[in-house]
């Protein structure tokens, strides 16, 4: 392995671990507008799981099995986090902001 095909291994793999780590963050997001709940979250644990594994298989930077789990493990992590923190946010949020902006202008 050369030194310029290593650079290029440890920058790709940094970017995906970037993106990988802005999960919690558009979940909560989400989550505050309404449009993501904890329950809903939970019901498609199996299916991110899957897109998760499928998605860091093709995104790892070379076909090896440590770099694919380096990128599973954290997005799963996270993932989970995210519906740990939705959960115990979405009792202060209430409904959600784009919900309770529907009701007040258009009132029932």
């Amino acid at each position: 392995m050369d030194l310029s095909s290593y650079f290029s291994f440890v920058a790709s793999f940094m970017l995906f671990l970037g993106i990988i780590f802005q999960i919690p963050v558009l979940i909560l997001l989400f989550s505050y507008l309404g449009c993501l709940s904890p329950e809903m979250l939970s019901r498609r644990r199996r299916q991110v799981w899957l897109a998760a594994f499928l998605g860091t298989s093709l995104l790892a930077p070379s076909s090896e099995a440590v770099a694919q789990l380096a990128l599973f493990l954290p997005a799963v992590s996270l993932y989970e986090a995210s519906i740990w923190l939705s959960r115990g946010l979405s009792c202060r949020w209430g409904t959600g902001a784009i919900a309770i902006i529907y009701k007040k202008i258009f009132p029932a």
